[in-house]
């Protein structure tokens, strides 16, 4: 088994980013990747798991992973900005994020306990630019990131697949979002959502 982990470190070495690697290193000296169902999967110490491949893990000094959480491949984490006010990520203990799923801060996200997440779902903090002249006059990739508020998704919320979460957004405890929906503002706990832009269907 330790020759084994000898060779797949090298070949991670040349094939993940040296910021990634370090922070596995850092964070436990039992994790390993395991050969499951012809796939590589990333086990950690803490009983968390990210399935490889990701698209991206951008920022990792400023992720913070909770325990059990199981996260399938495809998974694109992003925290931008300078160093001394990089954006936050958070996930807490206990939550399910399925394929294809994009969380990016420059601000803050912040996923509750026992949250499950559907596939290719969008939560961030943040936009490309404002409205103004000047920064309509540049393309989108070098306008600089504008979070207009942190996002908040409360415990033990259940997020549909294809739901986007934008800026600013407050997700209460016990929610409900439908497949498809945008959520553009907050809903208090217990609220089941749906639609673009995502309205109220009905407390519960």
């Amino acid at each position: 088994m330790k020759a084994r982990y000898r060779i797949w470190s090298r070949i991670l070495s040349a094939l993940v980013p040296l910021e990634v690697l370090e922070t596995v290193v850092r964070r436990s000296s039992d994790r390993m990747f395991q050969r499951t169902s012809a796939k590589f999967e990333y086990w950690g110490g803490n009983g968390s798991r990210i399935s490889y491949p990701w698209n991206a893990l951008v920022g990792c000094g400023s992720i913070r992973i909770g325990q059990r959480v199981h996260i399938n491949k495809g998974l694109f984490l992003g925290a931008y900005g300078p160093a001394d006010r990089r954006g936050q990520i958070v996930i807490g203990d206990d939550v399910v994020i399925n394929y294809d799923c994009q969380v990016t801060a420059c601000n803050s996200v912040t996923i509750g306990k026992g949250v499950l997440m559907g596939s290719r779902v969008l939560v961030t903090d943040h936009g490309h630019g404002d409205v103004s002249p000047e920064a309509l006059a540049l393309p989108p990739m070098e306008r600089e990131l504008v979070s207009k508020g942190p996002v908040v998704i409360g415990d033990h919320c259940w997020i549909g697949s294809g739901v986007a979460i934008l800026p600013g957004v407050t997700l209460g405890e016990s929610s409900v979002v439908g497949a498809n929906a945008v959520v553009t503002r907050s809903f208090p706990p217990r609220s089941v959502i749906g639609g673009n832009p995502a309205r109220l269907i009905r407390s519960v």
